[in-house]
């Protein structure tokens, strides 16, 4: 396959910095607040948090950003039971819409 523009046209740009990883939203993005079990944990590892507390049961309670609310429903669709969207309510309940939906699909 040929490329439209070559190469060396963009040897002087700048490589991205992924050192902080490749998820990074933007400062004013939706903050979202998510209840994760010991087995989502990774959650937290895995995107940029804004804060996490401890529970009891050794869940995770964090809140990130995220820049696009259907992001955030897709991720917490991915966790099944071991995460749960506290806020905002109004993408829980799609959460919970669309996970029911779903589940009438297998009846």
């Amino acid at each position: 396959m040929l490329l439209e523009t070559p190469v060396s046209e963009h040897a002087d740009e700048k490589p991205l910095d992924l050192a902080d990883g490749i998820y990074r939203p933007a400062p004013d993005a939706l903050l979202a607040t998510l209840r994760l079990s010991d087995r989502a944990r990774w959650v937290a590892e895995y995107y940029p948090i804004e804060s996490a507390r401890e529970e009891r049961d050794g869940g995770l309670t964090v809140t990130l950003r995220a820049s696009d609310p259907d992001w955030l429903v897709q991720l917490v669709l991915r966790l099944g039971g071991t995460g749960t969207l506290v806020e905002p309510a109004d993408l829980a309940e799609r959460v919970r819409e669309t996970a029911l939906r779903a589940l009438d699909q297998y009846a």
